[in-house]
């Protein structure tokens, strides 16, 4: 997941320069950040073992427990694009003599995992699935300079929720994706766009919840207001029809529940734990 791995970088980076991590915020009227309705979530950062477990630590109503699946990566090298004896082949192959070396690379990683989220009433599995797809061409310069030009980027993420208290309720189905050219590179395009826009939705075949990304807000001033940023995305809104039901917040590692007696809620935690988690 190279290209992926690229853009976190400089995610952090630009971070870094551009506000202290304590006052990141996403850019949402601040009436809507609610302590009561706000869950703490804790155990979502890093990778483990395949097979190894660790608790999810909710400082309110819900717990959890991760289970690490595997993560596999391939580098695909074509060497001939376009068939063996096509123009361009036959060009790279007159580079080669010269000793220059041109390769397209397709950069394929899947990852998956599971978790089991509780609350009083409602345990769920929850399945998670991430694919990528990265596409470059690579270019070896007489053993001396080597380096990289993205080409594009994909991702599919998707979860099952299903209920271990009622068997016989339609199981909820997320789906989140992006896919963007980036013809002049992979840095190139997060400088000039920020970071790859992900949308989806949670549906249970019924009822929709679609999931749409929320942008960093920039560091507060003194005069209270806040500082332009580049398009860094920072979390998620939940929202059915136009009404707003959630928040995921990236950064902050935490859930909001805009109506907490809403009957969506524990689908909503259980898809933005999943969400946390692939960005783990």
């Amino acid at each position: 997941m190279k290209h992926q791995n690229i853009v976190i970088g400089l995610v952090f980076i630009f971070i870094s320069y551009s506000c202290s991590t304590n006052k990141i915020k996403l850019d949402l009227p601040d009436e809507l950040y609610n302590s009561e309705n706000t869950i703490h979530v804790k155990g979502t950062r890093g990778k483990g073992l395949v097979g190894t477990k660790r608790n999810l630590v909710f400082d309110k109503f819900y717990s959890g427990k991760l289970k690490e699946g595997w993560t596999k990566t391939s580098d695909i090298v074509d060497k001939t694009p376009g068939g063996l004896f096509s123009k361009t082949a036959n060009q790279r192959m007159l580079y080669e003599n010269i000793g220059i070396d041109i390769d397209d690379v397709t950069s394929k990683q899947s990852d998956k995992f599971q978790f089991t989220l509780s609350d009083s009433l409602e345990t769920m599995v929850v399945f998670c699935k991430q694919e990528y797809i990265g596409k470059s061409t690579n270019y070896n310069i007489i053993n001396k300079i080597n380096f990289s030009e993205g080409k594009s980027q994909k991702s599919d993420f998707s979860a099952t929720f299903i209920s271990l208290k009622d068997t016989l309720k339609m199981n909820w189905e997320l789906e989140l994706k992006y896919g963007r050219e980036t013809p002049n590179g992979i840095i190139q395009a997060f400088l000039d766009e920020g970071m790859p826009i992900e949308t989806g939705f949670v549906t249970n075949k019924t009822d929709t919840i679609v999931i749409k990304p929320v942008f960093l807000k920039g560091k507060k001033m003194d005069n209270n207001q806040y500082a332009s940023i580049i398009n860094i995305v920072g979390g998620y809104e939940f929202s059915i029809g136009d009404k707003k039901v959630g928040i995921v917040d990236l950064f902050n590692q935490t859930i909001g529940l805009l109506q907490l007696n809403s009957e969506y809620n524990t689908i909503m935690v259980a898809a933005a734990s999943s969400i946390l988690l692939k960005n783990r």
